[in-house]
């Protein structure tokens, strides 16, 4: 896998099924959660596998029906969701971003009305 835009596959020996997998322990539990208060039926598998870039050795899998595959990767969305950190980090520097592109902006329109 060069680049992984999902964490989802179809299942290898059974096309009526979908994988989805995590390759951090801390994902497994608030989706098995959220796939047991849908009412998802799933399998989990833990397998050995090294991922390179994260430095894991592990990937945890959840087995789905393919009928369940929108809900079950909406939640997947949203677990990751609950970990993800702010892009900006802090709403100081969030606002100081913000003026400077509103300042640009405003010379960006007075170097064009001076120019026409």
């Amino acid at each position: 896998m060069l680049l992984e835009f999902s964490n989802h596959q179809e299942h290898p020996a059974d096309p009526k099924k979908i994988v989805f997998y995590f390759f951090e322990e801390k994902y497994c539990v608030p989706y098995a959660e959220a796939l047991k208060n849908a009412g998802i039926q799933f399998e989990f598998v833990m397998e050995n596998y090294k991922h390179s870039r994260l430095g894991t050795d592990k990937m945890y899998c959840f087995i789905v029906s393919k009928k369940d595959f929108k809900k079950a990767n909406q939640l997947s969305y949203l677990t990751y969701a609950k970990f993800r950190k702010p892009a900006l980090g802090s709403k100081t520097f969030g606002l100081f971003l913000v003026t400077l592109m509103i300042f640009l902006l405003i010379l960006s329109i007075i170097g064009y009305l001076k120019s026409v």
